[in-house]
């Protein structure tokens, strides 16, 4: 017998315990508990008030330092020491307001705190530091004095915290910039293993692949972003940074002649040729990982070991095939022979960080413009923000759980709030999940505090287990959120009872959390509720244009006679990539939604040969290295135009979510057996993405219609789309 809900809960269940690929943080837990402890020592020194919120600090501010450029790290932990202590200063005079003043501006606060997430990733851990601790003090009514002895004890953590992160632990410059071409470097090798491998299981070594590549993506903007920051202001120097850059720009590059192999390898390769290819890709493989080792030594580097590929040989092997297996298998070779000067162009510039002896062998192109500091603030200021909507659901949430704490006058409600506030997420499923996570870690949590408190009271065994599960919860946080509620809650249990012994106190914690938490999940589902199914259309649409985008490029390049590498094609490559990792996320959190089958199927191969398709773009492209486009021009551009046409509405009918209506294939005939067959390998992911579209139409347009319904009772008035007005011509005359 089906129980109703069991299969969601069941799924909900699942992802909470999930613990996600990786090793705990050690040296990150270590830096915490020293963070932690010696505020805790200080507090004879400090007084009980700032001696409570000393630790605090400690804590909060060493827990944001995830590593990355200084200039970065450093700038984070100020920003959220500054920003806390004018939230604790604001929180302390707001705290003997009359209750109704105080919610209201605490609703308008927190509401404000929660646009953070504009800022990515460092804008919401410092939003999230600085909104707890304006909670906090706000709940807390602060007696005279009280006020200074916060803002010296959060002062006191947060400095000593900063010192242990940016002075203490050793401060090399292009360390950070070493391990993120290093992590790069690993990504592109277990990439390259992978096309190595043999496929015993076609379809999970293509989902391999595809993951393979979203994590080269996130490695090369990692690294990207890490080198800006860390370049940032030495533009003029012209040693290890530069060559780091140099790396990153000639690995990105890597990975598109990697990606091209991999579509010849899922094509009918000759046989000789395809082994040629794996032995090649496997020496390169062996490279990559040498050389990962190899960036993060900072001393003179020995000579390399990796065993070089030689060309002559490997075109020994093909001298027996004639015709279009020649002319294919040259193109493979070629590839494989690019991917080995390049590794040996990253090898030279990674033997020259070290004395910087060496010219550079890539044109560097600096990072661009660091975006000002509202600009991203303006682009989420917008009706169909998730961001937007995210603090307006912050906002009530606080709003409803602070009028809870008030008006009942329950003991610490403000655990309430803070657990609301801390559970609440952009994206629906997440908030559902991270609420499973609290409550279950929370609880278990509680009841290890309990006992250490009942059966261990000493101050001594206190403060050792207050350090050691701080540790251990910044360790794991990246593992699994759930472990670390589990971890964490000990931490701050225990340090309210050095303060004060209260029988009731764990008991409150349980219920807090509870109500908290239920708020969370209860705001997620009703206020502005939006599925990612309702996201991944346009999620895919972008892609698609931007596939649109990438294939103009190339034919640009084409007709401007511009050999490959092309800045503008490999940029555009970039934001083809960028946006088929939205598209993976969006899909992803698809999943945990718990759609039926016919929902998800569709739409898991819309995104798997959207990706195939800029592959076979890819290699489209490259072929012109060895087989003349020049004579073919003219075939050449019918076909792109045709193309991009019915890519174009394809990505406006997938955005509308109706069925796609795309013009028939262009009557196009290129005598060059190679090129044709990477013509026709185009036109079968295109078929195939058009009727993956068509599978996902009948429930994007039922799903839609509710939701034009739904806005239309709220009085938004939005027209409810038809397929006409997928094929209808834009308003500025181009064909959809």
């Amino acid at each position: 017998m089906d129980v109703p809900g069991l299969s969601t809960a069941t799924k909900l269940l699942r992802n909470a315990s999930e613990i996600h690929p990786g090793r705990p943080a050690l040296w990150l837990g270590l830096r915490v508990a020293a963070a932690t402890a010696v505020p805790i020592a200080l507090e004879p020194s400090l007084g009980p008030i700032a001696g409570t919120w000393a630790p605090l600090a400690g804590y909060g501010i060493a827990q944001l330092d995830k590593g990355g450029a200084y200039a970065t790290r450093a700038r984070g932990m100020l920003l959220a020491t500054v920003g806390t202590l004018l939230a604790i200063a604001l929180g302390s005079a707001l705290s003997g307001a009359p209750p109704l003043l105080k919610v209201l501006l605490l609703t308008v606060l927190m509401g404000g705190i929660a646009l953070t997430p504009a800022w990515g990733s460092v804008g919401t851990s410092v939003g999230l530091t600085i909104g707890v601790q304006l909670l906090v003090s706000t709940s807390i009514v602060a007696k005279p004095g009280d006020t200074e002895q916060r803002l010296v004890g959060y002062a006191v953590g947060a400095v000593w915290a900063m010192f242990l992160g940016l002075v203490v632990w050793p401060v090399r410059v292009y360390k950070p910039g070493r391990r993120a071409v290093a992590s790069l470097l690993d990504a592109m090798a277990a990439h390259a293993k992978l096309l190595e491998a043999p496929r015993v299981d076609p379809v999970a070594w293509r989902q391999a692949l595809t993951d393979a590549q979203s994590v080269l993506r996130s490695r090369i903007e990692a690294a990207r972003d890490t080198l800006a920051d860390t370049r940032r202001g030495r533009r003029s120097e012209t040693g290890r940074g530069e060559r780091l850059l140099a790396v990153v720009q000639t690995c990105e590059q890597m990975v598109g002649s990697q990606q091209a192999i991999e579509e010849l390898l899922d094509t009918e390769l000759p046989p000789a040729t395809a082994r040629i290819v794996r032995r090649g890709v496997e020496n390169y493989q062996k490279a990559l990982e040498e050389l990962a080792q190899r960036v993060m030594i900072e001393s003179r580097l020995d000579r390399v070991v990796t065993p070089s590929w030689d060309p002559a040989v490997a075109q020994s092997g093909i001298e027996d095939l004639h015709g279009a297996a020649r002319a294919v298998s040259d193109h493979a070779l070629k590839l494989v022979g690019r991917l080995q000067e390049d590794r040996m162009r990253v090898s030279d510039h990674i033997d020259s960080l070290y004395s910087d002896d060496q010219p550079l062998r890539v044109r560097l192109v600096e990072p661009t413009r660091e975006l000002g500091l509202l600009e991203p603030l303006w682009s989420v200021l917008s009706h169909d923000s998730s961001v937007l909507r995210h603090a307006l659901r912050v906002a009530a949430v606080v709003l409803a759980a602070s009028t809870i704490a008030t008006a009942s006058g329950m003991h610490y409600g403000y655990w309430i709030t803070m657990t609301a506030f801390l559970l609440m997420n952009p994206y629906r499923i997440r908030t559902t999940t991270r609420a499973v996570q609290r409550t279950v870690g929370t609880i278990l949590g509680t009841m290890f505090a309990a006992m250490v408190a009942n059966y261990a009271p000493s101050p001594t065994v206190l403060y050792f287990t207050i350090v050691l599960f701080a540790g251990l919860s910044a360790s794991v946080l990246q593992l699994n959120y759930a472990l670390y509620s589990m971890l964490v809650t000990p931490t701050f249990a225990l340090l309210v009872d050095l303060h004060q012994e209260d029988p009731a106190l764990h008991g409150v914690r349980i219920l807090n959390t509870l109500l908290g938490g239920t708020l969370a999940f209860i705001a997620s589902y009703l206020l502005w509720p939006v599925r990612e199914q309702v996201r991944f259309g346009d999620a895919l649409a972008d892609a698609l244009e931007r596939v649109d985008a990438y294939v103009g490029e190339i034919a640009a390049a084409i007709g401007r006679h511009e050999e490959p590498p092309v800045d503008s094609v490999v940029l555009a490559r970039r934001q083809l990539e960028l946006a088929l990792s939205n598209a993976d996320q969006v899909l992803d959190r698809v999943f945990a939604e718990q759609l039926p089958k016919a929902l998800v199927e569709p739409r898991m191969t819309l995104v798997a040969f959207t990706r195939r398709l800029a592959s076979a773009i890819n290699v489209f492209g490259t072929t012109r290295t060895v087989i003349p486009y020049d004579p073919h021009v003219e075939q050449i551009m019918a076909f792109v135009d045709s193309v991009r046409l019915r890519l174009r509405r394809l990505a406006r009918a997938v955005r509308a979510g109706v069925p796609p209506d795309l013009p028939p294939r262009a009557d196009v005939s290129i005598p060059d057996v190679v090129i044709s067959a990477r013509c026709e390998r185009i036109e079968y992911q295109l078929s195939v993405l058009a009727e993956a579209a068509r599978r996902a139409a009948p429930h994007e347009s039922e799903r839609r219609r509710d939701e034009a319904a739904r806005r239309r009772r709220a009085g938004e008035g939005v027209p409810e789309p038809t397929p006409a007005a997928a094929a209808a011509p834009s308003p500025t005359g181009e064909p959809n």
